[in-house]
């Protein structure tokens, strides 16, 4: 059976990729965080093979060039609309290279470029 598990950006760590594979974990992401794309295929190449792929730049960045959609949300005890976008990632400085899932939230009448930042390492649920 899977578990999710959540914590605020306290209990980011490299630990997280060693939880069980039956084990997902969300937590806020930093505004500073480094995110890199996802780890490049081999190149049969001699020397040790790349991590992490390039660079992503800011969230602020992301943010701008991303294509939002809107949707549903509940928080707080209410049901509302909000903008939201994704993007499988790596976050290499906390989690290594564990795949995550960057999900950015922007309300509908924020002048933000984004409001909340969460990353995942459950891939699959609410694309």
């Amino acid at each position: 059976m899977p578990h999710h598990v959540t914590g605020d950006a306290a209990y980011h760590s490299g630990k997280v990729a060693g939880l069980p594979g039956s084990v997902t974990f969300t937590t806020r992401l930093p505004r500073n965080a480094a995110l890199f794309g996802p780890t490049p295929p081999r190149t049969n190449k001699r020397g040790r093979p790349r991590k992490r792929g390039t660079a992503l730049g800011p969230l602020t960045a992301l943010a701008k060039a991303a294509t939002w959609r809107l949707t549903v949300v509940e928080r707080y005890g209410r049901t509302e609309f909000a903008w939201i976008t994704e993007l499988e990632c790596l976050w290499y400085g906390a989690f290594k290279d564990l795949p995550v899932r960057l999900v950015l939230v922007r309300d509908l009448d924020s002048p933000n470029p984004y409001d909340l930042a969460l990353v995942s390492t459950d891939l699959r649920s609410g694309s």
